[in-house]
């Protein structure tokens, strides 16, 4: 009889184990900090992407209108960004 209830015992842990970590995974994303990243699209001819925030930064390259860029942080002024693999900064004034 021992055996017998030590096993349901040992298949109710597991199953509640299994469970918890199931249950885990079916909580949204910005629940669990996990944010997709925000997309967007340059609206002027010429956008500079620069190395870090403020003009005296060295250029990573020049923007065109109409590229799509990944906005990973906003700060006061500037925007970090993703391009084609690079991250630079952009204004965000304007």
């Amino acid at each position: 009889m021992d055996r017998v209830l030590f096993f349901y015992q040992k298949i109710f842990k597991t199953l509640i184990f299994l469970g918890f970590f199931s249950c885990l995974l079916l909580i949204p994303e910005k629940v669990t900090g996990a944010a997709s990243p925000e997309s967007g699209v340059v609206a002027v001819d010429r956008l500079n992407m620069r190395q870090g925030r403020g003009i005296a930064q060295p250029l990573v390259k020049v923007l065109r209108k109409n590229d799509q860029v990944e906005v990973l942080a906003r700060s006061k002024d500037w925007i970090k960004i993703r391009y084609e693999g690079e991250v630079g900064y952009i204004s965000g004034q304007g």
